[in-house]
């Protein structure tokens, strides 16, 4: 998708019609079902946590760090490396806990 001057890959998320969501700047993802997918995304972005139904990977391209995922998103979630692993539950769809 996008790179910033410096080589550095940018990060983006877009969500069609809550059905399907498009990221870039992923390194991994670090699990997945039909609830739920945590990513790795670019090192200053943390881990990303969709919540949903009928979660499916539809497409990953791990070279340039993109990801298709489609189902019922419910939710999406950043968690900040620096929290010890704890959401803050301000993401897109997030609420406050």
């Amino acid at each position: 998708m996008d790179k910033v001057n410096d080589g550095a890959k940018l990060h983006s998320v877009l969500i069609r019609g809550r059905e399907t969501l498009e990221i870039s700047g992923i390194s991994d993802v670090l699990s997945f079902d039909e609830d739920s997918v945590v990513m790795l995304a670019t090192p200053d972005m943390g881990i990303i946590s969709v919540e949903g139904e009928g979660l499916k990977i539809r497409s990953m391209d791990s070279k340039n760090g993109d990801i298709l995922v489609e189902g019922r998103i419910n939710g999406l979630v950043y968690i900040d490396k620096s929290s010890g692993g704890r959401a803050a539950r301000t993401g897109l769809f997030g609420r406050r806990k």
